[in-house]
């Protein structure tokens, strides 16, 4: 009778400033189940461990606690699959809800909805839903939500563009989809790798009703902790971009262009970070993290920083191709234009391209300015100088003409 099908984990290190509204709105629940809360605490030292055993002492029928005596944050971080692995040895429930210390639930029918849906549909292996994001004091509240209620697609789930954003707080899983591959655990964060793992079990529902709240750059999330260490940036991405490769292999290439266009996401956002670095200290925190890699990602993000931030980078198959060509002309006038504006010799720039809604732009850099329209029965050869996803989107247009595309990532 008491049999709990659902197992809450929360996860929380120093939020004793957030933990009792996460905890309050866990209880709030209403359901015609019995559900359990499994909180690990990563040897908090901020009053929070005293919080939580106040909460079990009252609640000893619902609430389980992990309490490490030391910190495990550097160990969890290379692989969690042992922290995993403990939650579910606790945990009774036939479905996972996720919250950590620092988000909350604002429905108190959330539990009730998630299940009633996976209860009706066996092929879901997981479902989430809309939320609000809330900062400190001054950041703007943002919706996080997106269209109708669905299925979503690989694709959507995989390169997240628009609103598409799928918080932790809002996630159920079915118990087995928590019993992944060891490389799924190996990346120091476990949201996104899960859900790519759940698209290999089932479908994903989402549901465009805010249900929870996401704490972003609050003191002591993980945003916030991000933001501040621009290696821990470098780190994580660099994580992601290698995990992605070997989901890539593992699914057997069965997602490829939606990975392929997420890990150009990570480059440029891997770059940005460190773009008011010194180049001294970038290649120190290269030289640190070649170890980890065995794919060849450090050197593709030395060679991409190099070509946004840096003053010199060769590209051999760029020089011969601007070297040969009778009329270069480069398609773009943004910054991957400028980009390119460094490397090749005005002089050999014959011209500039831009899409129909930049119609009437008539020079760039003394240089004329055309729409593929004007031009395209010309004999005329392109460097393109585009994001990928733009790059993608004229590639039927092109296919007629010598273009080189220097933006490629060769490590995928």
């Amino acid at each position: 009778m008491n049999k709990k099908k659902v197992s809450i984990w929360c996860t929380t290190y120093n939020h004793c400033n957030y933990i009792k509204r996460t905890l309050d709105s866990f209880l709030m629940q209403h359901t015609t189940f019995n559900y359990e809360v499994i909180i690990y605490d990563d040897a908090s030292t901020d009053g929070t461990t005293q919080i939580i055993q106040e909460y079990a002492k009252n609640h000893p029928d619902n609430i389980k606690l992990l309490i490490m005596k030391e910190n495990k944050y550097e160990v969890t971080k290379k692989n969690f699959k042992w922290k995993n692995d403990l939650m579910l040895g606790v945990s009774e429930g036939e479905y996972i809800a996720f919250c950590e210390g620092d988000d909350y639930w604002i429905d108190e029918n959330k539990l009730q909805i998630q299940v009633d849906y996976m209860d009706k549909h066996k092929e879901c292996a997981c479902t989430g839903h809309g939320a609000i994001q809330a900062g400190e004091e001054g950041l703007p509240i943002v919706i996080m939500q997106e269209g109708e209620e669905r299925d979503l697609s690989p694709k959507e789930l995989i390169i997240r563009k628009g609103n598409i954003m799928i918080p932790t707080a809002s996630l159920m899983y079915r118990r087995d989809v928590l019993r992944m591959e060891d490389f799924f655990y190996q990346v120091g964060i476990g949201d996104y790798p899960t859900q790519l793992y759940s698209l290999l079990k089932g479908t994903f529902h989402y549901f465009p009703r805010n249900m929870s709240v996401y704490r972003y750059q609050c003191s002591g999330s993980w945003t916030a902790t991000m933001r501040k260490d621009r290696e821990k940036i470098f780190e994580h991405y660099l994580k992601m971009m290698i995990f992605s490769k070997k989901y890539d292999s593992y699914t057997k290439k069965k997602y490829h262009l939606f990975l392929e266009q997420r890990i150009y996401l990570y480059m440029n956002n891997l770059i940005s970070f460190w773009k008011d670095s010194s180049k001294k200290e970038f290649e120190n925190v290269c030289s640190k993290y070649e170890s980890i890699d065995t794919l060849g990602w450090v050197e593709e993000i030395k060679k991409w920083y190099l070509m946004f931030y840096g003053d010199k980078f060769e590209d051999k198959k760029l020089n011969d191709f601007v070297s040969f060509s009778s009329s270069v002309y480069i398609w773009g006038t943004g910054v991957y234009s400028k980009v390119l504006e460094k490397y090749i010799d005005n002089s050999k720039i014959s011209g500039y391209i831009v899409s129909e809604n930049k119609k009437g732009q008539e020079q760039h850099h003394n240089k004329p300015v055309y729409t593929f329209e004007q031009i395209k029965g010309k004999n005329v050869n392109f460097v393109i100088a585009m994001n990928y996803d733009n790059y993608n989107a004229i590639q039927k247009k092109i296919r007629d003409f010598s273009t080189y595309y220097p933006f490629i990532i060769q490590s995928f």
